[in-house]
């Protein structure tokens, strides 16, 4: 098999790709751009490859393309941890890496790790409702269907029944991610091993549907299997199970760095601030925010501080920065605060060609709102990474204090302190001992 490797948002000149291959790439990986080389006599056959912020493995054929990360892989492995639990990394969960492991590699062995331990007390068993024509009487009797198809005759039986099964949304979701980790070959025997042994726990389970994945409500019965959960579905979430474009199948397993980098910072500011989801949602999940006043118009900022129904601060994230690009992201923010009638927003960035301080303020003309522009660097090491969010903590505190219709400095705020970062579970018990 032939492996390409390339790296996010560069460009890899002169790759010799067929007409087949570059069908199934283009369908397979978002954001791939794919130009004929320049100054080459080679028939049309090389081509630049330039990826986006989708970083992971696909697979045309005998040809295996891997879109390595800028950042260093534990960072990454940190930012997706991060974002589905804060407490749980910080009680030390961590995959160890060998030196030629990928990000595919470190991401199943991370998702390996988190199945297993959703899986330590047995396979979770749920209640299916099912119907179907049987020789005796199981549930509730279906009249009606009996009539239609049967004419009152007996049997079978048409009945609709609860069954005690392992077949249910939770572990389809799992096993459906770990079918697709066992389709692409990996370098680390290790992984390939436990990839295989899980889909052993799970053989009698279905696979689920990926093109619109089943909606999971979280009990003490389940809760378990929550961080699994979310790893396989930033398993699936990129490209779809197996796309045939003309005689050649793309099969990939790809991480949306756009996506990691939103649901960290949206997570990492909740626990700063020592907020709940539903006071600082990601998105504006639950939330109503709209510029026009019908509602014709909705907005989901990234970033927002809630106040019962009253929006009291908006930010937006933005993973990759551009001089070309930056205008319009200040555009959207503005955008944001004159919906929620704010003072002003954070616009967070995480990767930059823009030369200069990555800490600035715009006061809008004939607007009164301040929008604020602020980096985070993200290859530094987890606990610098958090002092960096404690910062930026920090000035959304500011902003959001500040008074309507004036500047706001975010870099005279000194005077707001911080707490400690705590988990959630921290916070509701200290909330217990309060009077």
């Amino acid at each position: 098999m032939r492996r390409l490797t390339l790296v996010e948002h560069e460009t890899t000149p002169a790759v010799r790709l067929t007409r087949a291959e570059r069908e199934a790439l283009r369908g397979a990986i978002p954001e791939l751009t794919l130009s004929p080389a320049r100054g080459l006599a080679s028939g049309g056959s090389r081509y630049d490859v330039t990826a986006g912020s989708w970083v992971g493995v696909a697979a045309a054929g005998d040809l295996m393309v891997e879109i390595a990360p800028k950042l260093p892989i534990q960072n990454v492995l940190f930012l997706v941890s991060y974002a589905l639990d804060p407490a749980v990394w910080r009680a030390g969960a961590d995959v160890p890496l060998q030196e030629r492991d990928g990000l595919l590699e470190a991401m199943a062995g991370l998702f390996c790790a988190e199945a297993r331990r959703a899986l330590r007390y047995g396979v979770l068993h749920g209640y299916e409702t099912r119907e179907e024509s049987l020789a005796g009487v199981r549930g509730r009797v279906l009249l009606e269907e009996h009539a239609r198809r049967h004419h009152g005759r007996l049997p079978p039986v048409p009945v609709r029944y609860d069954a005690l099964t392992v077949d249910i949304s939770e572990n389809r979701v799992l096993r459906s991610a770990l079918l697709r980790l066992d389709r692409l070959a990996s370098r680390s025997l290790t992984v390939a091993r436990q990839v295989r042994h899980l889909l052993a726990a799970l053989e009698d389970v279905s696979p689920a549907d990926q093109r619109r994945l089943p909606e999971v409500r979280f009990t003490p019965l389940n809760e378990r299997y929550r961080r699994a959960l979310g790893l396989a579905r930033q398993i699936l979430r990129g490209g779809s199970v197996e796309a045939r474009l003309g005689a050649l199948p793309a099969l990939a397993c790809l991480f949306d760095m756009d996506r990691v980098f939103e649901e960290f910072v949206a997570v990492a500011l909740r626990e700063a601030l020592g907020l709940t989801e539903w006071a600082f949602p990601r998105g504006g999940r639950g939330k109503r925010l709209a510029l026009d006043r019908r509602g014709a118009l909705p907005l989901e900022p990234d970033l927002s501080w809630w106040d019962g129904a009253r929006c009291a601060f908006v930010g937006d994230v933005k993973y990759k920065r551009t001089a070309a690009g930056e205008h319009a992201d200040l555009y959207q923010l503005l955008a944001y605060a004159t919906a929620a009638d704010v003072p002003g927003g954070l616009l967070v960035y995480a990767a930059s060609d823009v030369p200069g301080d990555t800490a600035r303020a715009h006061d809008v003309r004939h607007a009164g709102k301040s929008l604020h522009v602020a980096a985070l660097d993200l290859a530094q090491p987890p606990e610098h990474l958090l002092r960096q969010i404690e910062r930026l903590a920090e000035r959304v505190r500011a902003l959001r204090g500040a008074p309507a219709g004036v500047p706001i400095d975010i870099r005279r705020s000194a005077h707001y302190a911080m707490p400690p970062m705590r988990s959630r579970a921290n916070l509701q018990s200290q909330d217990m001992r309060s009077p």
